[in-house]
């Protein structure tokens, strides 16, 4: 009978669920960068896998459950779910961004396309300080446009339930003239509209 029977130490299908349902519980969101190449989701950056944890017990405690140990419940997340903790960072070119996170092979085979990218990147920069000493001149207007990092509305949360709500989006069109160092921001939630061109352009209309 070998191989016939379930191991002692295997957890039963209800304890499995009542963990992916805590898990479930939290709403994620998807990458604002590089969607197209990854299906990877995200929770919000104020949560960690001991806090949920902890929440886990509690939510335990109220439903008359007993809870499993955080080891079980810390393999169900890493190893049955595609998400991680969403860290705001600094804008960054989504090309590089791919290909530092490819693997050592994938980085060799894309490599040549890569050269060619950061040439293009460093073009781009020459002439964008040429424009720069011409608006300093007063030859020219030169503006940067920059659609910075989502962030997420309330950024910190101190009450526990708050965890389990979906957070709005909010957005940050910034407009600098550098021939006069004077900057003016757009913001804006997810719903009054999203990221594409034309609620954009009718964020800076209004």
């Amino acid at each position: 009978m070998r191989g016939k029977q379930s191991p002692a130490i295997k957890k039963s299908d209800d304890i499995r669920k009542s963990v992916i349902e805590h898990i479930n519980s939290f709403p994620r969101v998807p990458s604002h960068y590089c969607r197209k190449d990854s299906k990877k989701e995200y929770l919000t950056s104020d949560l960690n896998i001991s806090k949920m944890y902890q929440m886990y017990l509690e939510n335990c405690k109220s439903n008359n459950i007993i809870p499993e140990k955080e080891s079980f419940y810390r393999n169900i997340l890493t190893k049955e779910f595609n998400i991680g903790f969403h860290v705001p960072r600094k804008d960054q070119c989504d090309k590089c961004y791919v290909f530092e996170r490819l693997s050592a092979e994938d980085q060799e085979e894309n490599r040549e396309k890569h050269s060619n990218h950061l040439e293009r990147k460093n073009q781009a920069r020459s002439l964008r300080d040429s424009f720069k000493e011409k608006a300093q001149r007063g030859e020219c207007y030169f503006i940067q446009f920059d659609l910075e990092a989502v962030r997420y509305c309330p950024a910190n949360l101190n009450t526990k339930k708050f965890y389990y709500k979906r957070r709005l989006a909010v957005y940050n069109l910034t407009m600098y003239n550098v021939a006069t160092t004077k900057a003016e921001n757009f913001m804006w939630h997810e719903g009054i509209g999203g990221r594409g061109s034309t609620h954009v352009e009718g964020r800076i209309e209004t």
